[in-house]
Formats: structure tokens, sequence, C-alpha cells
């Protein structure tokens, strides 16, 4: 939270949405594993996406098991 801030307060995952561009949000997912080191891929994902389905994306995209 000292870097990035409040999360709730940067998305309000509750708001009456209408099309994909305000319930969506863009990431850039970066590896600092020791095969994947460095590797960025940008992504954009749901607003609603718990963090365990965010853990299970990235598992798959960079290859690598995650703690659960």
């Amino acid at each position: 939270m000292e870097k990035y801030g409040d999360p709730f307060e940067m998305v309000n995952v509750k708001s009456e949405a209408t099309n994909i561009t305000s319930t969506s949000a863009k990431v850039e997912l970066v590896s600092e594993g020791a095969a994947t080191a460095g590797k960025t891929l940008k992504k954009k994902i749901l607003k609603s996406m718990t963090v365990g389905a965010l853990k299970s994306m990235c598992s798959k995209l960079f290859k690598i098991e995650v703690i659960h």
C-alpha cells in the first residue's frame, strides 16, 4: 500500500457499468521467477477478478507454480 496506494480507492468494483471498458483494467504482469525472469505481459482483466483467479492466470501464463 505504501508503494501503490489503497487499491479500494483506485477501483470501484460495485459500480453500475454498462460496457467492457468500464469493467476492465489494464495490468502489466512481470515475472520474477528463475525460468521466466523479466518476462512482461500486458493484459486486460475484469475489475471483479479475484486474487485467486489472477494467481491462476499468472501460473498458466508464466508456466510457474503459485502458492494458493
